[in-house]
């Protein structure tokens, strides 16, 4: 509705950049006496959600309105009325545009939007994506990708073979027989592995049963070993996916193998301990999240692998969740592991799990009917009693096909790893369970030893940046990893006392260090808000030429990014440093030259890389450079 907003009042009504949430405050003066919850500080909190959005829109929509209308042009010179779904698909995908906006700007032209083709280049490319991460998988058991598409369904499907029986994922320390029923390669489908010549080839094997957990809903798939009767292998399971029904367990050439043939499988349910508790966590962290932040938030993804858990949520605060709140949600997850409550499962009707009060989702996502509703603590069977009941939001009832714990003891500790955004109102948090949980509050128990001991030492250059060194690459959680680098400032702070009695103008490794960590955080909650440029100043020394540089040719930075530092009162330093794909609209030497015209400096350099500087400015220069750099 926003960017539909924003578009007509570019296109129709000739409003400027930015119009549109400077509304706000009129809508708050003309509808509070009617509304009182309608304050002057909701007001500013709603305007500037909309202007963070309104600003991401403005970087693409003349660009997608110049798009449109030259594809409009084109259809009247053909003589066609319909807005092929793949352009469509395009003014979303590369432009911001919603379909609805590209059907509304159709139906002002007399044109129509062909939807189905819009449908069905979106799936294309989740369809690309899934490839792409079946490719990554593949590749990190050293594999070759296997995928049955159309094509190898169909065949499967006009041979009778029936689609694989899973039901026995569901069941733990088994080793069940099952039958051969087709087996794939890169070339097409064999009837034995002697007719595969190239013994590198990955080997894709469709069973009648099967008692691994194919890849799905975020979750991993499980690893194993396809034997015969003695037990001896015959092939590695590394990947395990299931396409239209058939479940492909993918590995590397098989010692012998053919289709009609008796195997036993053995999952590797030490692989799979480790996943489970990671996605039954997912579940309480979704719930533990509800309860301290809010209704407002709704999943946006996940994965779950047997090193930690990723959970992807929407939450508009652009500072994204605070520490204390983060710590507030992993002592909530933290009883819960402690309290050992049950994990039951069961499928049911899709209106009677609907109707569950408190029940979590997947927001937009599609769900079979019945469907297997996971719970922890009450066993699903008493839910089900009293769906309506209030007290089932205090416990985490989702939607689920994975496999889980059935305790929530046998997670053992849980651990909160990171908090950052991802994209305009979307945050993602990394965390774990077991011994990797464990292993990083060994961790931070040690560097706050070491912290202890430099707080009661002496300052030194030399340690404050091997402690720094260690907070970045270590696994810690993160909370007490933001509580450290509270300290650690601190004891920056006693430093730059220290060495105020050395040459003016010099500046330390650490406090260059510092700086650079302090720009790469702004360059990342940058990206975080869409944005495609950071300008960071600082009230110093802050970051010099040869560190941008060196971390720009590094590839540290994908956006382009300007660094003003303030030496002293009356001097100011400028130095850009753009990557190649911005470089046409933000050229380094140009973006220079404007931020410093504008306090009468000079700079310039190339489209990557510049620098320049004033002398004599005034106190507030910093900030007019600045402002004039997010204009550019």
């Amino acid at each position: 509705i926003l960017r539909r907003a924003v578009r007509y009042g570019r296109s129709k009504l000739d409003a400027p950049p930015g119009f549109f949430s400077k509304l706000v405050p009129k809508v708050v003066e003309s509808l509070s006496p009617g509304f009182p919850d309608l304050t002057k500080a909701a007001g500013e909190r709603v305007q500037g959600i909309l202007q963070d959005e309104e600003v991401a829109f403005d970087r693409t929509v003349d660009r997608g309105m110049q798009f449109f209308d030259g594809l409009k042009a084109e259809l009247e010179k053909e003589g066609a009325k319909v807005v092929p779904g793949d352009q469509a698909f395009l003014l979303y995908d590369s432009h911001g545009f919603p379909l609805d906006l590209t059907e509304q700007m159709a139906l002002e032209s007399g044109l129509s939007v062909d939807i189905a083709g819009f449908e069905a280049a979106m799936e294309q490319q989740k369809e690309r994506s899934r490839a792409a991460l079946r490719e990554q998988q593949a590749q990190e058991q050293g594999l070759r990708p296997l995928q049955l598409v159309a094509e190898q369904t169909a065949w499967l499907s006009d041979e009778k073979i029936p689609v694989t029986d899973d039901l026995k994922k569901y069941t733990w320390n088994i080793r069940p027989s099952a039958r051969v029923e087709a087996i794939y390669t890169e070339q097409g489908f064999v009837n034995s592995s002697a007719e595969i010549k190239d013994q590198s080839a990955s080997v894709g094997i469709v069973l009648n049963t099967s008692p691994f957990y194919a890849e799905a809903g975020g979750q991993v798939g499980d690893l194993g070993l396809l034997t015969n009767e003695d037990g001896e292998e015959l092939m590695k399971v590394k990947v395990v996916q299931v396409f239209a029904g058939y479940v492909l367990h993918v590995g590397p050439m098989p010692v012998t193998c053919a289709v009609g043939d008796e195997v036993f499988c053995e999952v590797d349910y030490e692989h799979r301990s480790k996943v489970a508790p990671n996605h039954t966590m997912t579940h309480v962290l979704n719930w533990a999240l509800r309860e301290v932040l809010g209704d407002g938030l709704d999943q946006r993804g996940s994965l779950v692998t047997a090193d930690r858990l990723r959970f992807d949520f929407s939450y508009e605060a652009s500072s994204g969740v605070s520490v204390a709140d983060l710590e507030k949600v992993e002592t909530l997850v933290q009883k819960t592991v402690d309290a050992g409550l049950p994990v039951t499962s069961k499928e049911v009707a899709l209106a009677d799990a609907q109707a569950i009060y408190g029940l979590r989702a997947m927001a937009g996502e599609a769900y079979p009917d019945p469907v297997r509703v996971v719970t922890v603590g009450s066993p699903i069977e008493e839910v089900l009693q009293s769906p309506g009941a209030e007290k089932w939001r205090a416990q985490s009832v989702e939607f689920c096909g994975g496999t889980h714990i059935a305790t929530t003891s046998e997670a053992k500790h849980f651990v909160l790893l990171e908090e950052k955004g991802i994209a305009k109102g979307v945050r993602r948090i990394f965390a774990a369970t077991g011994a990797v949980a464990e292993t990083a509050l060994e961790e931070a128990q040690r560097v706050e030893k070491r912290m202890n001991e430099l707080e009661s030492s002496s300052v030194e250059e030399d340690a404050l940046m091997a402690l720094q060194k260690d907070l970045d690459s270590l696994v810690l959680p993160a909370v007490p990893k933001s509580q450290l680098r509270d300290r650690l400032g601190e004891l920056r702070k006693q430093l730059k006392k220290k060495q105020k009695k050395k040459k003016k103008g010099k500046v330390s490794k650490e406090e260059q260090a510092a700086a650079l960590t302090e720009l790469k955080e702004a360059v990342a909650e940058a990206k975080s808000l869409g944005k495609n440029f950071c300008v960071k100043t600082f009230q110093g020394a802050g970051v010099d030429g040869k560190s941008l540089r060196e971390a720009a040719q590094g590839g540290e930075f994908d956006i382009a990014v300007m660094v003003l530092n303030q030496p002293s009162p009356k001097a100011l330093e400028c130095l850009a440093a753009v990557p190649e794909a911005l470089q046409s609209e933000k050229a380094a030497g140009k973006w220079v030259q404007a931020a410093l015209a504008t306090v009468g400096g000079k700079g310039g350099g190339q489209a990557a890389f510049a620098q320049g500087a004033a002398k004599g400015v005034e106190e507030e220069a910093l900030q007019v450079a600045a402002e004039a750099a997010r204009n550019f």
